[in-house]
């Protein structure tokens, strides 16, 4: 904004206030145990069925969570007990769901490992997963039943540490908490795809390249980069349609805008519009980022930070980029300290693209 009231922000484009209150312990006689606090629950009820998505602005069937794709996120303090009733409204398929970087100390029946630690879950049946998230840090679930994970049945499990916890790396961030979930997708369904790995005389039939690639579910297939750079100025997180003003120009159908993306991120509510991120300048941010991709290997270019890898803290490095592989997640610390110019704007990119396969 150009008003010298309001904070400068800047926008990333991918395609609070405390109250402290401070009170005197409560005194209790000498003999009498101060009461033993109860961990925490969390209740969810997912129903999985199949649904009609338009991630990369090509509408596919695919595999979504109480009628979404992705699934829900799941934030929880460490010590907390998650408790996930799956209802299985597949029709023709089994399900189970693996929570991916949980170690399931004395619930190894909620691993979500089918045929290993549970019985798929029936069409029609459905299952309760109680687990504990014992260990901070940066996970996701998934299908782990054929293919649907590469269906889109995939969502966010992060797991923040308690006060006593602590972060070695929590006072070097002051401006908050972004995340990147990232995935390969095709347009050829997942069944079309295993019966190609699966064909009796011409195994491991090559899929192909994926045709987009999602970050937080979102892409734009047959993407090129002029195309959209021409709406990274006039984003409106405010927007609920895309018909006035002069997107109406562009989208004179409110459905083909929602479903199709054709208006950019002047159509926030649109299944495919870019992930934009809205970042102060001069501020240091914690970015997550998780891959669930079937095959790609990806590369993310920004200076970043890494302070934790899979869960775990890691002494501090910083790269130009960094590559990520299917199943691996990681904390870095991202840093705004470019300034935005007459000739460069506030909109800042964040590039992902497709390193290797396996």
């Amino acid at each position: 904004t150009s008003s010298s009231e309001s904070p400068l922000m800047v926008h990333l484009l991918l395609c609070c206030t405390f109250l402290l209150a401070l009170a005197a312990p409560a005194t209790t006689a000498a003999s009498v145990p101060a009461p033993a606090l109860t961990p925490a629950k969390q209740n969810m009820t997912w129903d999985v069925e199949y649904i009609l998505w338009s991630p990369d602005c090509q509408q596919r069937v695919m595999i979504g969570i109480n009628g979404k794709f992705p699934g829900p996120n799941i934030t929880a303090r460490a010590g907390e007990t998650l408790s996930i009733t799956v209802n299985n409204k597949l029709h023709t398929e089994g399900l189970v769901i693996h929570w991916h970087g949980m170690r399931q100390v004395g619930t190894p029946w909620a691993d979500g490992t089918a045929s290993i630690s549970q019985c798929a879950i029936s069409p029609g049946d459905s299952f309760t997963y109680e687990f504990v998230a014992d260990k901070p840090g940066t996970y996701f679930y998934h299908g782990h039943f054929g293919m649907q994970r590469a269906a889109g049945l995939y969502g966010w499990l992060v797991v923040n540490a308690t006060a006593e916890q602590d972060e070695p790396y929590r006072r070097d961030y002051d401006g908050g908490e972004l995340r990147m979930l990232l995935s390969d997708w095709y347009h050829d369904n997942v069944y079309a795809q295993a019966a190609g790995l699966e064909q009796k005389y011409d195994h491991f039939q090559w899929v192909g390249e994926p045709q987009t690639i999602l970050i937080n579910g979102r892409g734009q297939y047959d993407c090129m980069l002029g195309a959209v750079t021409r709406f990274h100025r006039g984003i409106d997180r405010r927007a609920r349609t895309c018909v006035r003003g002069k997107e109406a120009k562009l989208c004179g159908d409110e459905e083909r805008c929602l479903r199709r993306s054709e208006c950019g991120p002047y159509c926030p509510q649109s299944q495919c519009a870019p992930v934009v991120f809205d970042v102060e300048p001069g501020r240091t941010y914690r970015l997550r980022i998780a891959s669930t991709t079937s095959l790609s290997a990806l590369n993310v270019q920004h200076d970043l930070t890494v302070v934790e890898a899979d869960g775990n803290p890691v002494e501090p490095f910083t790269v130009p980029d960094i590559d990520i592989y299917s199943g691996e997640s990681y904390s870095v610390l991202l840093t705004t300290n470019h300034t935005p110019t007459f000739y460069r704007s506030g909109s800042f990119w964040i590039s992902v693209g497709v390193r290797g396969r396996p």
